[in-house]
């Protein structure tokens, strides 16, 4: 079940500081704010309280190669994609074909609102109903994402490497969402 957590902003889990780069929130974050502010805090929070088992689960499920988190630190640092998980992008591309099939609508509103008004938004595209969302890892920079947000006929994920997230990949997801409809659409 998604939880409300506040966002402070600065995050310090197992000696490391993580910034959420989004604007102060007024009120305690739900998922669909989460996923639209791309805040940190509240997926650590949720990784808290969450079993390290079915994060592996959930993250195997999705494709990536990850291992069972020893510490409720590193399941944090895990849930954010910063250690203990790597994924390629064609994983990453079936895990959002499946998300883009199943997602609920916290989730699927969060990822539209990404785009619209967050960290993704050099990935919208006018009429395309653009969904997605943006991420930075250690090596480099992610996009994944679909379109339409309400009926998905393309998922498009790009990554770049020593990139950052909305800087570098969003802006070469749009060109490949606008590629798509062009060829793909009657």
């Amino acid at each position: 079940p998604w939880r409300l957590h506040p966002c402070r902003l600065r995050l310090r889990i197992g000696g490391r500081t993580l910034d959420c780069t989004h604007a102060p929130l007024a009120a305690p974050a739900d998922a669909e704010t989460a996923l639209a502010a791309s805040c940190n805090a509240w997926f650590a929070a949720q990784a808290a309280a969450a079993d390290p088992d079915a994060v592996l689960a959930r993250l195997r499920e999705g494709g990536a190669d990850a291992v069972r988190a020893a510490t409720p630190e590193e399941l944090q640092l895990q849930v954010l994609g910063l250690e203990g998980v790597r994924i390629t992008p064609l994983g990453m591309a079936q895990a959002y074909r499946r998300l883009a099939s199943a997602a609920d609508a916290a989730v699927r509103a969060g990822l539209r609102r990404a785009v619209t008004e967050g960290t993704a938004q050099a990935a919208d595209l006018p009429g395309a109903d653009v969904a997605g969302k943006t991420g930075t890892s250690g090596d480099g920079a992610w996009f994944a994402g679909f379109a339409p947000a309400s009926s998905p006929r393309f998922v498009v994920v790009v990554f770049q490497p020593n990139g950052r997230g909305a800087r570098d990949a969003a802006p070469l997801a749009r060109e490949l969402f606008e590629w798509a409809f062009r060829s793909y659409s009657r």
